[in-house]
């Protein structure tokens, strides 16, 4: 889903240019690179090469980063999360409503100082409310979806989750089926 999300900002070049959608390892490897701050690694690691680029093109390219965030074993559950460079803001959406857990904004803001002296102030990602215990990774996706397209995408009420369960279904279904397709006139 993330993927589709990306594909549709790349098709929109007023989007393109500010706006980049990054997968799951994102937010990973600002934990990890955040849990070894004393050691200095994050300046110099090649493994963090990456997330150093990503920070400085929020810091002085003003890009916004799109993302989702899984809380972990103890709490399956899935946010959303944008980085937005120009307003020097973090947007955390929880569906059931929580704050943005400690060790996560921390992670973040530690990650964010390594490139930028200002301090990013936390803002509320709009996500719609969640009534079950299954549809926090779509409403995240919506949230997301939302964020970057808010005249065409409007938050899903939980009463829609199901017909949006099926329409990803679906598109995945057709995106493996096409790469089928293409492999096999190879």
């Amino acid at each position: 889903m993330l993927d589709d999300l990306s594909d549709r900002i790349a098709a929109q070049p007023h989007l393109a240019a500010t706006m980049t959608v990054k997968n799951l390892a994102f937010s990973a490897k600002i934990l990890e690179a955040a849990a070894g701050k004393h050691t200095g690694t994050y300046q110099s690691a090649k493994t963090f090469a990456w997330l150093r680029t990503i920070g400085d093109n929020i810091a002085v390219g003003k890009q916004q980063i799109l993302t989702q965030h899984h809380l972990g074993k103890d709490n399956r559950h899935w946010v959303g999360l944008v980085v937005d460079g120009e307003h020097e803001t973090i947007h955390y959406g929880d569906s059931f409503g929580s704050n943005m857990p400690s060790d996560v904004r921390e992670a973040y803001q530690w990650w964010l100082a390594q490139h930028s002296k200002s301090t990013f102030a936390l803002r509320t990602l709009a996500i719609a409310v969640q009534d079950d215990n299954s549809s926090c990774g779509f409403l995240a996706m919506n949230s997301l979806e939302h964020f970057a397209f808010p005249d065409t995408v409007p938050l899903l009420p939980c009463s829609e989750i199901q017909i949006k369960r099926l329409r990803t279904f679906v598109l995945v279904a057709q995106q493996m089926l096409d790469q089928v397709h293409c492999k096999t006139r190879l």
